[in-house]
Formats: C-alpha cells, structure tokens, sequence
C-alpha cells in the first residue's frame, strides 16, 4: 500500500488445507473500483490494498491480515498509533466502508515475531473481501446546537451563549470550541472528548460597540444579539473582540 503502510502478513483462517489461490495489490492512493475511503466519523486513509482470491466460503472461513505503519509517518501526520484502523469497502454500509474491529500487535507479540520496532503493527479479520483501507481515526467534534440566555444587552454588558458540542468521530481528543460574532473571534474553550461523548459549553463574551450581531459557535449559529440602539450611529462591524487567553476574550471595541 506504499512505504509508509504495508501488507506484511496474509493468514488465512479456518482452512482445511491443500493449494488456495489469492493475489494482493496495495498503493497509497485509493483504486478506481472501489473510490477513497469516505468516513463521517473522520478516518483518514493512509494506504490501500486489493484482496482478490478463487478459494470458496467452504474452503477458507476468513482471512486475517497484518498491517504495518511506520511510526515516523504517523507522527508527521498527527497520528495516534492507537487509532489505526482497518476498513472494508462495503455498499451496504451508509458511508460505503466498513469498519473492521482491529486489534494492536501486543509488543511482546512484536518482540517474539523480530517485527521492526520504528513500525506499528495492527491486525483485522474478515470473511468478505474486497477493496481494504488502513486510516487513521480521528476526532471529529462539532457544536450540534447553540443559543443565546438574551437577545439584546446594553453596551459593555455580557451575554452567556450556550453550545452542546459532541466528538462524533473515532477517535478522543482535544479541540478549541470558538464563539464569533459576526465572523470576529469573541470567545474559546477547550474540549477533550472522547468518541460518542458531548457536553455542554457556556461562555460569556461583552461587547462595547453597539450594533446587531449574528453569533455563532463554530458554524452553529446560536442567535442575533442587539447591542445598544441599533438605530443610532451607523456601525462599521469591527466591533467584535479579539479573543483572549481564557475562556472568553475582551469585550468587544
């Protein structure tokens, strides 16, 4: 699948012996048949590899495979090797990959095999074949739902916007959860998720400037505040703040 990902081992399952025939081909870009891997929970695809075979269901039960990453590569692009994953390309899946539950080589495993140390090796079992795709699982986290406690404050007074946010990817993680006012930064916060978890954000930006603004958390639009008289002084919309090193940045001004 290329020199960062390789194919090293092909173990078949289940098999009553004698001669089966199967050919593999790996590359790092995705093969026309089957399109790139296509992931709503975020996997990143690092190599492909084509399983083709004329052994029967009857003949081999499965087939196990063993992958390896080189741990450099994984560095460079941010990956952990703990969310390496193996997925199967499958139409009956929503996002047409499958993802196969796939295990880490135990180091002592790695030691007693002479597997190289600079690599990380994992393994997935399967009794379909196809199109296979080595990713990385990352998180993928999202603001599902904003609102704002009021919808006009005075100048120099501080509104609190609310945010459900969920990691709805593969993989935990950190992220910085940022508020704007009319596309101007206003507030951050960090989150660590894990997969499948949300939680609820509050923050309080002030603003200064009076004036209408749309607020949004991400690009989830959490509501339009009013500032002041917005029919007084024609605003230039540069009245958002800059954020800060807490959790919300500086009145807006």
């Amino acid at each position: 699948a290329g020199g960062n990902v390789t194919l090293d081992r092909v173990r078949l399952v289940d098999t009553p012996g004698g001669d089966v025939g199967f050919r593999t081909v790996g590359r790092p870009g995705p093969f026309a048949s089957a399109g790139p891997l296509t992931d709503s929970r975020g996997a990143a695809p690092n190599g492909y590899f084509e399983f083709n075979h004329t052994f029967s269901a009857e003949e081999v039960s499965g087939v196990r495979f063993s992958v390896s990453v080189d741990r450099e590569y994984l560095n460079e692009t941010g990956g952990d090797p703990d969310d390496l994953a193996l997925y199967r390309r499958s139409e009956a899946e929503p996002d047409g990959w499958e993802r196969l539950e796939t295990e880490r080589v135990d180091p002592a495993v790695r030691e007693s095999l002479d597997l190289p140390e600079d690599r990380v090796h994992v393994e997935a079992t399967t009794d379909d074949f196809s199109v296979f795709a080595v990713a990385t699982e990352r998180p993928v986290v999202r603001a599902t739902g904003a609102s704002l406690d009021r919808t006009a404050i005075d100048p120099g007074e501080s509104v609190v916007v609310r945010a459900t946010v969920a990691n709805e990817g593969g993989a935990d993680g950190p992220r910085e959860v940022t508020v704007t006012a009319d596309g101007d930064l206003v507030a951050t916060q960090r989150v660590d998720l894990d997969p499948d978890e949300s939680t609820t954000l509050a923050f309080e930006p002030a603003f200064d400037d009076p004036g209408t603004y749309e607020v949004a958390v991400d690009d989830t639009t959490a509501g339009t505040l009013v500032v002041g008289d917005p029919g007084g002084d024609e605003i230039d919309g540069g009245g958002a703040a800059s954020a800060g090193d807490g959790t919300d940045a500086g009145a807006a001004g």
